[in-house]
């Protein structure tokens, strides 16, 4: 047994010294051939190894702010990714890029290369947000997306692509995109996507309740800074939404696993809170959202939300104080937190420094800044100054316009609370230069901060037009003072058209005074200003350089109140009284003051109105007096700025060439009901006897492609719509009707620019009848001043509301008839409008309509 074990043991060391050799043999095998192993895989591995670095890379430079360079990183990331074959990766990082061009505002940039991230053929989406064609969006290239495999990459990019187009106004495609979005975060499942989904989907509600207050005028004060808490909202539409907006916060911070979304997501929520006054529950989160916050990496998204946080603690301050809440340091409010401005300033400065840390000069500039606006906010003026001196020279180091314009602001409204009203007007001046030289959009540069137009930037030319009118008395006024103020409102006319249009409005154009001087010596401008305490008038008489003035102490809430009850009342055939009362309250505002100057040879009165003005007829202005309305003393035009397209005069009446289209019958076209106009056919026929020379589109044939082929085929000098239309200062709510569809703004002014931009082909006058504003929209006006202006139309005769369209049959006919006599546009309608007040005397019946822009001949 022992001989038989000791072979067994043997053979056992015999096979065990076999594997070795063998095992030694296969590595001097492969360590030969190792190079020609790993020769392909090296190389394949590279790039990807190159690419997951460039990521991280581009990462770490977008948490420090450098978003320029983030994004050339992110694009060569891609471009390594693509060489390794990874379309994952990819896409990922052109997604990135495009996060990056949002947060540096190429909001339009970034939405194409979101879209070329996932292969959509020629991109473009100037004109996916411009177009109202649904069939066209439903067939194009959200069908695309939706196709796409369900990915991490689709559900992010998709997050992106509904943020950017929330930021672009367009917040019906965003949620469409975003619910899109959810599903598949979902489906993944995904909770990190699904809620920086969530969030997105809180912010366009939100963004919907604040475009109520600002379409009713309750979001703007006059008398802001740059950085302020605002209104609190009213029960009313914008209140659901923000409920929802409120909502979808809450769900976003309970399914968040990313402590930066919690956060974002609380501190919305927060912010949302004390909008819609329920301080008790914001108190409630304050606690929590301490803590996390200080939890959080030193990158500049954790600066802006320090910032944030520290903003909404002002204004939880602010609102409580108006509650007369107001206890001592330390003590609780309604049984929550109670913030304390000293402990607020310690936490900006702590922010400052962070950002300081990072050389990041924009973080550095915004604490800067917010602690600035809370010296401003407990009177310490000096403090203030400095503070915001320091944050403006910041800003303009790495030439940030848009935090420039904001600190030259915030500068002019210290300065004019310390009484330097020399100071303020030199630093209004300078944010409105700065202000111009920026795209005037609804999104600032940086995606942390946004603007409405009428919050951010319509106080900074008020403030300015005030303080150039604030003097010891109307006597001492300066001529130059008088033409700056309307220069600067003029300049901000414009600046609210561009931003409506969302485009730069290009004409040749002629100053108002010039042509009163050597065209029209009849004529008188007459502009009023609309302040916080005043209603400020200027006057220009015919051939006379010097500027009248005059001033009516009343509140910018009085005016536009009994504007809101009068605007309201006109459409109401029933409330003849209460119109003539309104009326005659804004003519003593408005006319009384100045009526003496007015000497026998004026007979015609243009206006160039400013705000909530542009809603009410200044026809159906009463004189208590001599029992009259203004439209029986004077013709009267209406004039978008204190320019016009160099006036032109009608053709003679033979030469007058008429494309006249309308609707007569009933309709539903997209989930629309319009009643029939029954007296359109009537109306277009009586301009055909009139103009003989003239061209009908009626009922069935009014279509678009109809109108676009007579608009190319024929020159006409007057375009006439007998339709329903509707004018708001939303763009998405401002259509004509045809026989089969809505044309919305963009469609009609493409349409009617498709015509020869020569002087012989030019339109001299657009009539748009049985037309309308939109109810309670303060900015409606903004709609056919869109029109007027980006048409080329030298005029527009249009109305304000919908009256019977027999009325508007008679004042149209009318219109055509003194037209053909040879009187001036505007002595055509007030005749016209005579002729129907000696039948019926009610405003409802005869004061709607309006001309604008070129009221000669």
């Amino acid at each position: 047994m022992l001989i038989r074990k000791t072979k067994l043991c043997d053979r056992r060391t015999l096979v065990k010294l076999l594997k070795t050799t063998a095992l030694v043999l296969l590595g001097m095998i492969l360590f030969i051939n190792i190079p020609a192993l790993l020769s392909k895989p090296a190389a394949a591995q590279e790039p990807a190894t190159e690419a997951a670095k460039l990521a991280i890379e581009g990462k770490k430079l977008y948490e420090a702010g450098q978003f320029d360079a983030a994004a050339n990183i992110w694009q060569e990331a891609a471009n390594a990714y693509k060489r390794a074959g990874n379309e994952e990766g990819k896409t990922q990082n052109l997604i990135n890029v495009a996060e990056a061009m949002q947060a540096n505002g190429l909001d339009l940039k970034a939405c194409n290369q979101i879209l070329q991230a996932f292969n959509i053929a020629q991109p473009d989406c100037r004109q996916l947000i411009q177009d109202n064609e649904k069939d066209r969006q439903q067939n194009d290239w959200f069908p695309a997306l939706e196709s796409k495999p369900n990915s991490l990459n689709k559900a992010n990019g998709l997050r992106s692509l509904g943020d950017v187009l929330q930021k672009l106004d367009r917040p019906d495609l965003s949620t469409k995109v975003l619910d899109l979005s959810l599903q598949v975060a979902r489906q993944l499942p995904s909770p990190a996507t699904e809620s920086a989904v969530l969030l997105s989907l809180g912010n366009v509600q939100r963004s919907l309740g604040d475009r109520i207050q600002i379409q009713e005028g309750r979001i703007n004060k006059q008398n802001s800074s740059p950085i302020n808490c605002g209104e609190q909202a009213k029960a009313g539409e914008e209140t659901s939404l923000y409920q929802q907006a409120a909502s979808l916060y809450q769900q976003a911070a309970t399914k968040s696993i990313s402590a930066n979304t919690w956060v974002q997501a609380q501190l919305n929520h927060l912010s949302l809170l004390l909008k819609m006054n329920q301080l008790a529950q914001a108190q409630s989160l304050i606690p929590q959202i301490k803590s996390k916050v200080k939890e959080l990496p030193s990158t500049q998204t954790t600066i802006y939300a320090r910032i944030n946080f520290a903003e909404s603690l002002v204004c939880l301050n602010h609102y409580s104080s108006l509650k007369n809440l107001s206890p001592t340091k330390g003590e609780a409010l309604i049984g929550g937190y109670n913030p304390d401005l000293k402990d607020i300033a310690k936490e900006l400065i702590v922010v400052q420094g962070l950002a300081k840390s990072l050389g990041d000069g924009r973080t550095q500039s915004y604490a800067l800044g917010y602690l600035s606006w809370l010296y401003e906010q407990n009177q310490q003026f000096s403090e203030a100054l400095a503070l915001t001196q320091k944050a403006l020279f910041l800003a303009q180091a790495i030439q940030a316009t848009d935090m420039v314009y904001q600190w030259q602001w915030q500068l002019g409204h210290i300065l004019k609370a310390q009484g330097d009203i020399k100071g303020a007007i030199a630093a209004y001046d300078a944010a409105i230069v700065s202000l111009q030289s920026l795209r005037l959009d609804t999104t600032a540069i940086n995606s942390q901060i946004q603007f409405s137009f009428r919050e951010q930037v319509e106080p900074v030319y008020r403030q300015l037009v005030e303080s150039l009118l604030q003097t010891q008395g109307n006597s001492n006024l300066k001529s130059n003072n008088l033409q700056k103020a309307r220069t600067t409102i003029e300049s901000l006319q414009l600046a609210e058209l561009e931003n409506f249009l969302g485009e730069p409005c290009l004409k040749s154009r002629v100053e108002i005074d010039q042509i009163v001087d050597k065209s029209d010596s009849t004529a008188a401008v007459i502009y009023p200003i609309i302040l916080e305490n005043q209603l400020a008038i200027i006057l220009k008489l015919p051939r006379q350089e010097e500027l009248r003035y005059y001033a009516t102490a009343i509140s910018q809430k009085q005016i536009e109140s009994t504007i809101d009850k009068l605007q309201q009342s006109l459409p109401n055939v029933s409330q003849t009284t209460q119109v003539k009362y309104l009326s005659q309250q804004v003519y003593n505002w408005l006319i009384r003051p100045l009526e003496a100057d007015l000497n026998s040879n004026i007979e015609t009165l243009v206006f160039v109105l400013d705000g909530s003005l542009r809603n009410i007829p200044m026809a159906a202005l009463y004189d208590g007096q001599q029992q009259k309305y203004l439209v029986e003393k004077y013709a009267i035009a209406l004039a978008p700025g204190l320019q016009l397209v160099e006036p032109k005069p009608l053709r003679s009446s033979s030469k007058i060439k008429v494309l006249a289209a309308g609707v007569s019958q009933k309709r539903l076209v997209e989930g629309q009901e319009f009643a029939p106009l029954t007296n359109v056919k009537k109306e277009l026929a009586r301009i055909q006897t009139e103009m003989p020379n003239s061209e009908e589109l009626l009922d069935s044939k009014f279509t678009k492609t109809n109108l676009q082929n007579k608009l190319r085929s024929a020159s006409f000098s007057i375009i006439h719509l007998a339709t329903h239309s509707q004018f708001s200062s939303n763009p998405e709510k401002t259509f004509i009707l045809t026989w089969d569809r809505l044309l919305n703004i963009e469609d009609l002014i493409d349409l009617l620019k498709q015509k020869d931009s020569t002087v012989s082909n030019s339109i001299e006058l657009l009539v748009l009848s049985s037309c309308e504003t939109a109810t309670g929209d303060r900015q409606a006006s903004l709609g056919l001043a869109g029109i007027a202006v980006s048409a080329g139309a030298d005029s527009t005769i249009a109305s304000l509301w919908s009256i019977d369209d027999f009325s508007t049959s008679e004042i149209m006919n009318q219109l055509y008839q003194e037209l053909n006599k040879g009187s001036t546009r505007a002595k055509a309608l007030q005749q016209a409008q005579l002729a129907l007040l000696k039948k019926e005397k009610r405003p409802y019946f005869w004061a709607s309509f309006i001309l604008v822009g070129n009221w000669l001949m």
